[in-house]
């Protein structure tokens, strides 16, 4: 258990090393937004899987019925959230938008993350409304840490599948040993039982043998 403390730690300091969002600019429906962006190290899959988690933890249940979300969600590219009760808003609740996208075509291990925050049909920027903006942006830096703590519990759970796989393997490779054993204690009765039928067999034949030879004295 310390050892794996241990290494979510250390992929936490990694990451946040790294990885801080950046206010910026982005076109959505036909206009130029105030949005945030944030680099992350890890595939689209698996960053979209922290997205769930993440917004689950402060009480947000994405809908997600046979995908990461729900494709009906997706406006201009990007996934719609309605009133996402955010961290000291005091309750106020934000609509956030989030697109998470490939680096490039080379760079399939990295994901970019936008995130638009938006109060009714107003899009917030850090002069409008600098306290939902700075609490967004805390928000979204929080992947920093949640990306990899996630992955690494992707990872773990993968590896205690593959040992579960390996330890049920074994137990029936030493299943089929005890049957294995069993037959060839079988194959080895059956073979000295056949030695002695030989055995048995081959007299039968002398006996055979002497007795047609005192016949054909006789004859």
């Amino acid at each position: 258990m310390k050892k794996i403390t241990f290494l979510i730690l250390a992929a936490m300091i990694t990451v946040t090393v790294v990885a801080q969002s950046k206010a910026t600019s982005v076109s959505y429906n036909k206009a130029k937004r105030p949005a945030l962006t944030l680099l992350v190290p890890y595939t689209e899959e698996v960053t979209k899987g922290t997205i769930v988690q993440k917004l689950n933890e402060i009480g947000y249940a994405p809908k997600t019925k046979g995908s990461l979300f729900w494709k009906k969600e997706i406006i201009d590219g990007y996934y719609q959230f309605k009133d996402v009760a955010l961290r000291n808003l005091n309750g106020e609740t934000v609509d956030i938008y989030l697109k998470v996208a490939q680096k490039s075509r080379d760079e399939k291990d990295q994901s970019v993350i936008t995130m638009l925050i938006a109060k009714g049909e107003t899009f917030v920027s850090s002069e409008t409304e600098p306290k939902i903006f700075e609490s967004a942006t805390q928000f979204l830096n929080g992947f920093t840490t949640n990306v990899a703590s996630f992955k690494l519990g992707l990872d773990i759970s993968a590896q205690e599948s593959s040992l579960k796989a390996a330890e049920t393997k074994y137990t029936k490779l030493q299943e089929e040993e005890v049957t294995l054993t069993k037959k060839i204690e079988e194959l080895q009765l059956q073979l000295e039982n056949n030695k002695k039928n030989q055995e048995t067999q081959k007299q039968v034949i002398e006996a055979g043998k002497v007795k047609l030879g005192e016949l054909k004295t006789k004859s």
